[in-house]
């Protein structure tokens, strides 16, 4: 049976070092030889042997980091080891989320995470289809997704779930309300990162010195605003919000620079929408 030469490419392997490790996966899930299994099958397996591979690569301490270059066979197995323990970190990450995770009533927040991830541990396949993940992650997140497949992504996405929940925790539930609502009537419904909406109204407050229960910009706070206006205002305002979630992380959540790293990721586009809607007549509705 024929396989896609993509496949040296992709490992490092060439096809003759991958074949012996698929054939014993092959007959260890269905008793039977690679060459008699059906040509799906055999290029899912083939996507679990170079998946685990991967993370075999990926993983502290292996042999090839030091530039010594393991048998493709002993790389799959240190593979699958690494598939397992990350499964179970995350597993661990989620059920320390869970007990206090707060949808604040968003929809697709509370489907995704509370009922999808489960969902996801339930039918994922280390075995025979690491690579599949499952579930199309509705909500969300800030970090992009990228090539992310099967427990990296979900890894990934209950990490990011896990720096939102953490920032979200130090405002109040009537707060974070309040800023959806009037961000949109419909907020439960809509498919949008929360805490993007949040980190906004929190910036802009911060830059020009109003409280969380203060609601309307004075004249003075207008003229502040219009000083970011255009490319080089742009560019000022996403420095000094830069500054001002360092100095916040610093003092609030113990200098973490996972979160810091995090929140920093939506900031150019909080300072584009803002700087493009300085000096505007309806700046009134930018404090929400």
């Amino acid at each position: 049976m024929e396989m896609n030469k993509e496949t040296d490419d992709q490992s490092g392997y060439k096809m003759e070092e991958l074949l012996p490790v698929l054939a014993e996966l092959a007959e260890k899930v269905s008793g039977c030889e690679s060459s008699s299994m059906p040509y799906e099958k055999a290029e899912q397996l083939m996507g679990a042997i170079l998946y685990c591979i991967r993370e075999a690569e990926g993983a502290a301490g292996n042999a090839l980091i030091t530039g010594e270059k393991l048998p493709a066979a002993e790389m799959y197995k240190l593979g699958c080891k690494a598939v397992k323990e990350k499964v179970e970190r995350t597993i661990q990450r989620y059920h320390e989320i869970l007990p206090e995770f707060e949808d604040y009533g968003n929809r697709c927040l509370h489907d995704t995470f509370v009922l999808g991830i489960p969902e996801f541990f339930k039918w994922y396949d280390m075995q025979t289809n690491p690579q599949n993940t499952i579930l199309t992650l509705d909500y969300p997140v800030m970090r992009e997704r990228g090539k992310s497949c099967g427990i990296d992504a979900i890894s990934e996405y209950v990490d990011a779930i896990y720096l939102e929940q953490l920032f979200l925790s130090d405002f109040s539930r009537e707060y974070v309300l309040r800023v959806l609502r009037q961000q949109s009537s419909d907020y439960r419904e809509l498919i949008q990162n929360v805490t993007e909406v949040v980190l906004e109204d929190v910036l802009l407050r911060l830059i020009v010195g109003r409280s969380l229960d203060q609601s309307e910009l004075t004249q003075e706070d207008r003229e502040q605003l219009t000083r970011y206006q255009g490319a080089e205002g742009r560019k000022k305002l996403q420095n000094t919000m830069e500054g001002i979630l360092e100095k916040m992380t610093d003092q609030y959540y113990g200098a973490s620079p996972d979160l810091l790293a995090y929140l920093n990721i939506p900031v150019s586009g909080i300072a584009a929408r803002i700087s493009c809607r300085a000096g505007d007549a309806e700046i009134k509705d930018l404090l929400y």
